[in-house]
């Protein structure tokens, strides 16, 4: 019987233009009125989820971002796990030895804030998408002052695809580095994975990982498919991602591949 359900949100719980379906909304609520809760877990920062979890009345229970890097109870933080700002730093001076990288960097500080040094057409969406306005600066070196939860490439996949292959090998030790989207490339502390997040949040709530059903369409959200006891991708997962899964539905994300899943292997 599954008792806690993990959600990714981008390519998985929204549609292909960001969009919270009414549809969704009504079987999460009446999954959460089974008694089952609902989490969601997510690649982006905290504060860009007000919305979505204010419809799904999820505003007071627990809540994961920066691919486990955070993760809140309410409104408190009460895990997270950063990377040493040497190994950011570090990361950032091999980026922009790149130049295909270098215009397209953008640093997460703290649970609600990211900083640029250029502004670009992908900085320009990944802002219009989640309502984070990143913070203009003059120099990463010297507007960073502590440990960093990570460091995010966003360009076309073709241009990141070589971009991954230098860095693989530049990168420093206990540094995770995939593919959140197409069009992201992120770099973060090894503990912080979605993973160890169903692992924190299954103890929180006094289930097992056997009860636990996760869905999600991206490499950031493997660690938590291979642990969970009911693994969904949506039919737009990635083919390497579907792998890992139990179970690949029907519909895309488009078209409310959630809802197909919870009522097949939840409610």
């Amino acid at each position: 019987m599954i008792k806690l359900v993990v959600l990714d949100l981008d390519g998985t719980l929204l549609t292909f233009d960001k969009q919270l379906p009414e549809s969704t909304v009504e079987t999460i609520k009446e999954v959460r009125r089974k008694g089952i809760d609902v989490v969601l877990s997510t690649g982006r920062a905290i504060s860009t989820l007000s919305d979505f979890r204010e419809r799904l009345g999820m505003t007071q229970g627990y809540t994961s971002g920066m691919n486990g890097g955070c993760i809140y109870f309410g409104g408190e933080l009460v895990k997270e796990h950063r990377m040493r700002l040497s190994d950011g730093l570090h990361i950032l001076r091999e980026l922009k030895k790149i130049p295909e990288a270098a215009d397209f960097i953008r640093i997460y500080d703290t649970p609600v804030r990211s900083v640029i040094e250029k502004e670009s057409i992908f900085s320009d969406y990944y802002t219009k998408v989640t309502g984070l306005v990143p913070k203009l600066v003059d120099s990463f070196e010297t507007a960073l002052e502590s440990d960093i939860y990570k460091v995010l490439v966003m360009t076309e996949n073709s241009v990141l695809l070589g971009i991954s292959e230098l860095m693989n090998t530049r990168k420093p030790e206990g540094i995770n580095m995939f593919f959140s989207s197409e069009n992201m490339l992120e770099f973060t502390p090894a503990e912080a994975t979605k993973g160890n997040a169903l692992r924190y949040l299954a103890k929180a709530y006094n289930v097992n990982l056997e009860e636990t059903f996760a869905m999600g369409d991206s490499f950031n959200d493997i660690s938590m498919l291979e642990l969970a006891g009911v693994a969904v991708c949506p039919k737009n997962a990635d083919s390497e991602v579907k792998k890992y899964a139990h179970f690949v539905t029907d519909n895309d994300s488009d078209n409310d591949a959630v809802s197909e899943a919870l009522r097949k292997y939840v409610l």
